[in-house]
């Protein structure tokens, strides 16, 4: 992971105050000039409910995102969705990082209540989700929160059209 500084006080004689404005870690780039124009620069939360996984993915530079969910017992499927999918990075909470094998690296996060608050705010109609899923959606939120805001504004696009199917079922 890099962390991009602004100097925040005028330089002067001794330290100078700095805050880190913006954390890049592979899922989260989004400058054209770093990015692989030929394949998607997925960012993959995976947590578990009960007996399912959760599965949230969006790609940063497009905001397109989409979420699944699967059997926990079904650790090989996991496998190999994420071996098709190929995210430049992958998320998981403390349980589903221990369904993963050695060949993906994970970072393990941890969800918080102001993640779900999160969530529930920026996309209301997706509380009806599967429990697993929205795990997953918010360890995705409270991720992109804690270091890449600007990046929840590039999925909203991608949410709101996945509200309106939502509205639509019966």
């Amino acid at each position: 992971r890099l962390a991009i500084c602004e100097q925040m006080a005028p330089a002067g004689n001794g330290l100078v105050e700095r805050e880190v404005v913006r954390i890049l870690s592979p899922g989260t780039v989004d400058d054209p000039a770093l990015l692989d124009s030929q394949r998607a620069n997925d960012l993959l939360a995976v947590a578990t409910s009960g007996v399912l996984i959760g599965l949230v993915w969006v790609d940063v530079s497009t905001g397109a995102s989409e979420y699944r969910s699967m059997h926990a017992d079904d650790t090989d499927a996991l496998h190999a969705f994420i071996d098709v999918l190929q995210p430049a990075e992958i998320i998981a909470t403390d349980d589903a990082a221990a369904l993963l094998d050695d060949e993906h690296t994970v970072r393990v996060v941890q969800g918080d209540a102001a993640a779900t608050a999160a969530t529930s705010e920026r996309f209301p109609l997706l509380d009806d989700l599967r429990p697993a899923v929205r795990v997953a959606l918010d360890a995705l939120v409270g991720y992109l929160t804690r270091g890449h805001a600007t990046l929840l504004d590039a999925i909203e696009d991608a949410a709101a059209l996945c509200e309106a199917v939502l509205a639509r079922v019966p």
